[in-house]
């Protein structure tokens, strides 16, 4: 019997479905607005709505049970500071689903599935202090990089000499005057058949 079974299975073993949901409610959180399937935004807009609903009661309990569904703890940092907010005056209706072409292939409807309230640029995920100390040696890296070595500047100077400058120009100059010597008249076969049967049409 089916016993009010809302769920949509989407053709997975409830492992894959839970590590499918998972990932379809990190990505929105993250960038906002994703494109999926409609019946894969359908079963995702639970799961995003449940989220944000504990991000809003901002406790250790609502913390502990959004990480129970994330398994990520920046992720969770994002959803309370970041995301949650946006909808302090809000009761519900926190996605929404805007339907699009059919996919080419096998024609499942797809979707763009966004949060109602966004940010003017996308969230950023919370970094690291490893990811930092990487992004600051990098910035270093390429200052040392933009920086010119103390050997370019002599080569420059050896490269605008007086005495080199006068050489190029005689050089380039002898080049315009050399003119490009003239080709004898080409010879062949052809030529000389062609000669041949011009005498035999004058006879």
């Amino acid at each position: 019997m089916r016993h009010r079974r809302r769920t949509n299975r989407l053709s997975r073993n409830i492992a894959e479905r839970k590590a499918l949901l998972k990932g379809l409610s990190i990505s929105l959180l993250r960038y906002q607005r994703i494109m999926t399937t409609v019946a894969k935004a359908k079963e995702a807009h639970r799961t995003v709505e449940h989220l944000i609903t504990l991000g809003k009661e901002n406790t250790l309990y609502a913390r502990r049970k959004a990480y129970t569904i994330l398994n990520d703890r920046d992720m969770v940092k994002l959803l309370f500071t970041q995301v949650a907010p946006l909808f302090k005056n809000k009761r519900g209706g926190y996605t929404k689903i805007i339907r699009l072409y059919p996919r080419r292939g096998d024609g499942a409807e797809m979707a763009y599935f966004e949060l109602t309230e966004r940010t003017a640029e996308e969230v950023k995920k919370p970094k690291t202090k490893k990811v930092q100390e990487k992004a600051k040696k990098g910035e270093d890296k390429k200052e040392a990089q933009r920086q010119p070595s103390k050997e370019e500047p002599d080569k420059k100077d050896s490269r605008e000499h007086p005495e080199e400058k006068a050489h190029e120009k005689k050089v380039t100059e002898h080049r315009r005057e050399e003119k490009p010597s003239k080709k004898p008249p080409k010879t062949g076969f052809f030529k000389n058949l062609k000669q041949y049967f011009n005498r035999k049409s004058m006879d």
